[in-house]
């Protein structure tokens, strides 16, 4: 299981190549994906095992899931996707990135932890990944 920031350009880059292939330098469509200012943060679980008919419970994982800094509220979901991927199912989470034309997150605040509790009939799934923000730069800017 991986947890990225699917919002992130380099992650929206290689999403890019991954589907246009070779095409991905002058499919526009490619292009839209790259360079779309993203209006919230999206978090990925990329490669949860696949849960029965019924899939995972987007309403529970939105509930369970926020971005926690040091010193401010945490940040709430706002929506849950998931798709299939073989085997494996893939969550995507969205948070708000704007509060007042400002962004929530920014490099002041060091590091911001995803935390995702993923409940189920059985069990619960509790996935925490902690990302220092100066690791998440990308050409001098904040990538995330």
């Amino acid at each position: 299981m991986i947890v990225r920031w699917h919002s992130s350009l380099p992650v929206k880059q290689a999403v890019a190549i991954l589907r246009f292939k070779d095409n991905v330098e002058t499919s526009e469509e490619a292009a839209e994906m790259i360079n779309r200012q993203e209006s919230t943060y999206i978090v990925g679980i990329i490669g949860m095992p696949r849960r029965g008919p019924m899939g995972y419970d987007k309403d529970s994982i939105k509930a369970g899931s926020q971005l926690i800094i040091e010193n401010k509220p945490p940040i709430k979901a706002i929506e849950v996707f998931t798709n299939q991927d073989g085997e494996n199912t893939n969550i995507y989470i969205a948070f708000s990135r704007y509060q007042n034309n400002e962004p929530l997150i920014s490099l002041n605040d060091k590091k911001v932890e995803v935390v995702v509790e993923i409940s189920g009939p059985f069990s619960t799934t509790v996935i925490k990944k902690e990302f220092k923000l100066k690791d998440m730069q990308y050409k001098g800017k904040l990538e995330i």
